[in-house]
């Protein structure tokens, strides 16, 4: 008898272990015009799981979510894929969907008034620390938005075009170099502090920065640093330090299309720009045209790019080869997709990036976006 009230105990044990490790999203849809049949749990582009739905049922759905840290979700009403190069559910002005952040055991209310957007999200701690952390983002965006609408309604083409440009990109960089720091440093318990680190590490070249951002890692529980979401991150920022400009490239060999075997160190004496990218990243070969377009003008005074393919499939990275007219460029790949050899050396966490080495094989930039491409080739070869 007493083994049989131990293993029902050993049972109601592991079933409470379960419940711990899961997150229950609990959502309410108030007063909207057309209120939707299904609503969509959709993860990030990276993440392998496939879209869910729950029926919408007076007014009410629910999600029961598997995770293993800190997670970011949209919840949606209009259906998107997840697989890598997808984009976010269609909504003109946003306000069909929600991105909400969430941790292991968190039981999530979400109550959504009129719109998917304009919702109170209560019980994720991860998620009321990201808008806390983000408040001072939030407020300018707000105002950007708003003048927007404005440039919208009165036809002012000028001021549209002056949304989208290298000083706001870099006023957004200013405001999270703030508000980040500050908020971990008050916070270093908080569950949202890795994600935040990983935000200032991936949106900036790194020098100057890997210490700073070291100390910051630093501040936080043993037991983060330990997990599996924290051991990711400090090797991140640990190749960060590697890759920082004025240290040397990391030689490497991949083969290229043809099956020949290709080196970095084999370009020494040219400009280098390194260039990771995968056919299924719709922003990495959104970049490749501007790529294109920097060979063709720099070529002939020194200039190499080298694509490296974070693709699994020979097949279809050829085929992105051929139609994005790559043929003047040298494309190699280890054909292990997000495992690639080359990518894990540099700590490659997002597409596209960027690096460009100079003739001595030191890095010169190393996270160059679509806006400085240009600035940075010319500042070099004009």
């Amino acid at each position: 008898m007493k083994f049989v009230f131990f293993t029902l105990g050993a049972l109601l044990s592991l079933a409470s272990q379960a419940q711990k490790d899961e997150t229950i999203i609990e959502g309410t849809i108030i007063g909207m015009p057309v209120p939707p049949a299904y609503i969509y749990r959709i993860h990030p582009r990276t993440d392998p799981r496939r879209t869910d739905s729950a029926a919408v049922k007076e007014g009410k759905y629910r999600f029961i979510e598997k995770t293993d840290g800190v997670t970011k979700l949209t919840i949606s009403r209009y259906y998107a894929d997840t697989h890598p190069g997808s984009r976010p559910p269609a909504s003109q002005d946003g306000s069909g969907f929600l991105e909400i952040y969430v941790n292991k055991g968190d039981r999530v209310t979400i109550i959504s008034t009129g719109t998917m957007k304009n919702a109170v999200v209560s019980g994720s701690r991860a998620d009321h620390d990201y808008h806390e952390a983000n408040h001072k983002l939030e407020m300018w965006g707000d105002t950007l938005r708003k003048l927007y609408k404005m440039a919208q309604e009165t036809k002012n083409a000028a001021l549209l075009s002056s949304f989208l440009t290298p000083a706001n990109v870099k006023k957004a960089g200013d405001i999270m170099d703030e508000s980040y720091p500050a908020f971990i440093r008050q916070n270093p318990s908080s569950p949202i502090d890795l994600t935040l680190i990983s935000t200032l590490a991936d949106h900036r070249p790194a020098a100057g920065r890997a210490e700073m951002l070291d100390s910051l890692y630093q501040l936080l529980p043993a037991a983060t640093r330990s997990s599996k979401e924290g051991l990711s991150v400090s090797a991140v920022l640990n190749e960060q330090l590697k890759t920082e400009p004025g240290h040397k490239a990391i030689d490497f060999t991949q083969t290229d299309a043809d099956g020949n075997s290709v080196s970095l160190s084999s370009f020494k004496g040219k400009y280098v720009l390194l260039n990771f990218w995968a056919s299924w990243d719709a922003d990495a070969t959104a970049m490749l045209a501007s790529i294109n377009s920097a060979q063709e003008t720099y070529g002939s005074k020194g200039l190499v790019v080298l694509g490296v393919s974070l693709d699994a499939d020979k097949s279809t990275w050829l085929q992105a080869i051929e139609e994005q007219n790559m043929k003047n460029t040298t494309q190699v790949s280890d054909l292990h997709g997000k495992d690639n050899a080359v990518a894990r050396l540099y700590g490659i966490t997002k597409l596209p990036r960027m690096l460009l080495i100079d003739p001595s094989g030191t890095i010169v930039a190393s996270r160059i976006d679509r806006y400085e491409l240009n600035q940075t080739l010319t500042s070099v070869f004009e």
